[in-house]
């Protein structure tokens, strides 16, 4: 399920019962659903369709229906918030019964899932956690930590804003279309990759890198 809905006040949200986060992952995702279809509907009203990397409005049909669903993944990879994302993963994780009954485990499985959500990496002990109890867990932090991690090697190899941002807006991209990823995986990945390119820009413009940047 992909929580993608913009501009949701987190006060909307309440992280209860199992079954109170299943019903908000579901009005969610209709509300997602109707968003998407509304999209797809301008497009073919107006024959345009939005390029998310640039923002311009270009031909619909000079685009091809795989670039068209790219751009449409791009634009929900975009707009992903923290709360939507808690919201999805919890009520889309494995062993999610067995996290609300054991209370105190869950304390530190939810740590550990607002952790991956802010995008940093997790502890030795915290990895340790994962492995002991939710092995699945314990391989989405591996996938997510060593993606991340290779998107700051290609960053590092950027001489250009622009270029960095689309080695950046690729990686995203190829999380949101990557085959066998479950929603779970996808939606931890992300703010890991946002943190990674966010705290480059953040050296970057300091001139500890890239001095070459406007």
């Amino acid at each position: 399920m992909n929580m993608t809905i913009k501009g949701l006040s987190s006060s909307n949200y309440t992280f209860g019962s199992l079954a109170s986060i299943r019903k908000q992952a579901q009005a969610i995702q209709d509300r997602l659903d109707a968003e998407s279809a509304a999209r797809k509907e301008e497009q073919e009203r107006t024959g345009l369709i939005r390029n998310p990397s640039t923002g311009e409005m270009v031909e619909l049909s000079s685009v091809p229906e795989w670039q068209r669903e790219r751009w449409e993944q791009r634009e929900q990879a975009n707009s992903v918030s923290p709360e939507e994302a808690m919201i999805g993963f919890m009520a889309t994780a494995p062993h999610s019964e067995e996290i609300e009954l054991d209370k105190q485990r869950a304390a530190v499985f939810t740590k550990i899932q607002n952790k991956m959500l802010a995008g940093k990496k997790l502890s030795g002990e915290e990895k340790k956690f994962l492995q002991e109890h939710y092995p699945a867990h314990a391989v989405r932090a591996e996938m997510i930590e060593a993606e991340a991690e290779q998107l700051e090697r290609s960053l590092k190899n950027c001489k250009t804003k622009d270029e960095a941002q689309q080695v950046y807006m690729d990686a995203k991209t190829r999380a949101m279309g990557g085959s066998g990823r479950d929603d779970g995986s996808i939606l931890l990945l992300l703010p890991a990759l946002d943190k990674a390119y966010n705290e480059y820009l953040k050296q970057g413009t300091s001139g500890k890198k890239m001095n070459t940047w406007a």
